[in-house]
């Protein structure tokens, strides 16, 4: 057998593998030197045991076979051979140059003969000539193979594909595309145009236009308004390339499509659930300056009164459009914007107008009255009637002002506006705390077992009343700042990627960022900024360590990761609560507070807590 010194390294076949069928070895070997000389590798079979052997071993690419091969007919060999390895050349070798016999050869599956004696040039040639063919017949394959992976590829796609000519005219679509657009199969849709997938108007608006930049660039892609089957509109995001021929000249377009419904109905959610954010951080800031009005030492009523009524339109959604005004008795105070002479305030029981709050004395008999109404006309494009949350924040300072009028230096009256301002604030708070679970689905009700669970511990660690508050308030509304982490990464069932998890790292700042707006009587912006710190500073955001970080927000830190192991998420099931207790007490003094953690320990075992 010829050594291996082949290194065709431009052609598959990088050993050229020739067997030699015959039975005569000095004819054989002679065959083989020729092979050797043009760096061919080559074995010997000279019987159909040998021939079988080979076959499994050798794997040859060409069979050179003898006419005759003891009592055997070369020609039988053609369909052995053939069927251990379809892509095996077979080329008979005979001394006898009769055309039947080439014929019958050939018949039989040979691809071509040599006649014997063969001359080298002739060998060279007929082998060139048979790796030429399986070049091809290679190239193919391949070919074939890739064309079918990307077919695969196209047809299993989630995004809709379509190619039409260059006047629109659709030539393929894959499934996606049908399933999209409501159809369900492709018969009578290639040869239509793309026109029938847009509406009028989007093809006018949209449609055009941006086919215009595909011919053009070569690419482009944005929103686009697509046409369902039953003429419903939806919203995608399209990209089209422009296909070119061999001549480089453009021969057609190439559409990709994903539906982005869902997403945009996520982005429209996301904008409400931020401007009732907004609402109740302004409605929270309203209250609070209010309220320290009244600890104002030497203010008087008036001043109180004038300060309120500019405070009040700030709280509202149109606030350059709205003003307040306050009537005790036979005094008056309104929004300074609306001048006696062109006061507008609509005195009207149109409630979409006009919002009257009853002054209320402690007897509960009515002294005065708030008003709060639109100024002027509000435009057309936005909603003009008050929410409901204005009119019971307008009540809820129209009790307040009462309670101030009451107080006249009485301890009294104070303590009810503090207590009426807390149960407006936990009421706000929990408001905020339904906005953000609504954006995370899977981890309702954490927030309020993590207050549970944090308010029980900060008890049990004999904390004072108005930090157990803190710690009750923050559990509360401590993911507050994952309102702004994308709904998908939140619910993503899967390993969340680095990038995503940096992005929900996010939220202990963002949290902080929104309530630090909001002039808090208690720490809790600073508890939801630090819930995620620990003790050997490899929490984030902030990587603070030890004494730097509050006792409130080590004692939330310590609630909310009992919670979330012991609760089920997208990605994993509950892992329980002694998985929970084995985390914070393994990691006590290192990445939690000893003495929350040992609390924690307490209740549950001792005690018998449980978040239900």
């Amino acid at each position: 057998m010829g050594a291996n010194n082949n290194n065709h390294t431009d052609f598959p076949f990088s050993r050229r593998r020739i067997l030699i069928v015959d039975d005569d070895t000095d004819f054989a070997e002679s065959l083989g030197d020729i092979l050797d000389l043009n760096d061919y590798t080559f074995a010997i079979a000279q019987n159909v045991d040998e021939l079988t052997i080979q076959l499994d071993t050798f794997n040859p690419h060409i069979a050179l076979i003898d006419i005759r091969l003891g009592q055997e007919n070369g020609i039988d060999l053609i369909p052995i051979i053939r069927k251990k390895n379809s892509q095996t050349l077979c080329v008979m070798m005979t001394a006898y140059a009769h055309v039947e016999t080439a014929i019958k050869a050939l018949q039989n599956g040979a691809y071509d003969y040599l006649r014997k004696p063969i001359e080298g040039n002739e060998l060279m040639a007929t082998l060139e000539r048979c790796y030429e063919k399986l070049k091809l017949e290679y190239d193919k394959e391949t070919s074939d193979n890739k064309l079918y992976k990307l077919q695969r590829a196209v047809d299993q796609s989630i995004d809709g594909v379509a190619i039409a000519d260059m006047d629109g005219t659709l030539q393929f679509i894959n499934n996606s595309w049908l399933f999209m657009h409501g159809y369900e199969s492709e018969k009578g849709l290639v040869g239509k145009q793309l026109s029938i997938f847009h509406t009028d108007e989007q093809m006018r608006n949209n449609v055009q236009p941006f086919n215009s930049l595909v011919r053009r660039n070569g690419f482009n892609q944005g929103e686009i308004g697509h046409k369902k089957k039953n003429g419903t509109s939806f919203p995608t995001w399209m990209s089209v390339t422009l296909l070119k021929n061999q001549n480089n000249q453009p021969a057609g377009l190439l559409a990709i499509t994903h539906d982005i419904t869902y997403r945009k109905k996520a982005e429209e959610e996301l904008k409400h659930q931020k401007n009732e954010l907004d609402i109740r951080v302004k409605e929270l800031n309203c209250l609070f300056a209010i309220s320290n009005l009244m600890n104002k030492p030497n203010i008087s009523l008036h001043e109180i009164f004038q300060k309120t009524v500019e405070i009040i339109p700030q709280a509202l959604q149109y606030p350059e459009a709205t003003c307040a005004k306050i009537s005790v008795e036979n005094y008056e105070v309104c929004t300074q914007i609306c001048n006696k002479n062109k006061f507008c305030l609509k005195d009207s029981n149109d409630r979409s107008q006009l919002i009257v709050g009853h002054i209320l004395s402690a007897t509960r008999h009515i002294i005065g009255r708030l008003d709060v109404g639109y100024r002027q006309e509000i435009p057309n494009n936005l909603n003009p009637s008050f929410q409901e949350e204005e009119y019971r924040l307008v009540h809820a300072v129209s009790e307040l002002i009462g309670n101030i009028i009451e107080k006249k230096n009485t301890e009294e009256g104070l303590e009810k506006s503090l207590k009426q301002i807390q149960v407006i604030m936990e009421g706000i708070i929990q408001a905020m705390a339904l906005t953000s679970e609504m954006r995370d689905p899977y981890t309702a009700g954490h927030q309020r077992r993590v207050s549970k669970l944090a308010s029980a511990i900060a008890v049990a660690m004999q904390l004072a009343e108005d930090e157990i508050d803190s710690i009750r308030l923050t559990g509360l509304i401590h993911d507050l700042g994952k309102i702004y982490v994308p709904a998908e990464i939140l619910s993503k069932p899967g390993k969340i990627s680095d990038i995503e998890f940096s992005i929900i790292k996010t939220h202990a700042q963002v949290g902080h960022d929104i309530l630090e707006k909001i002039d808090f009587p208690l720490p809790i912006a600073k508890i939801v900024h630090q819930h995620h710190e620990r003790l050997d500073g490899s929490g984030y955001p902030l990587g603070l360590k030890g004494v730097d970080i509050s006792l409130e927000a080590k004692i939330v830190s310590v609630a909310d990761t009992v919670e979330a192991m012991a609760s089920h998420r997208p990605y994993r099931a509950a892992l329980g609560i002694d998985k929970a207790l084995e985390e914070i007490n393994k990691n006590a003094g290192k990445l939690y507070d000893a003495e929350a953690v040992e609390a924690c320990n307490d209740l549950f075992i001792q005690k018998g807590f449980s978040f239900e």
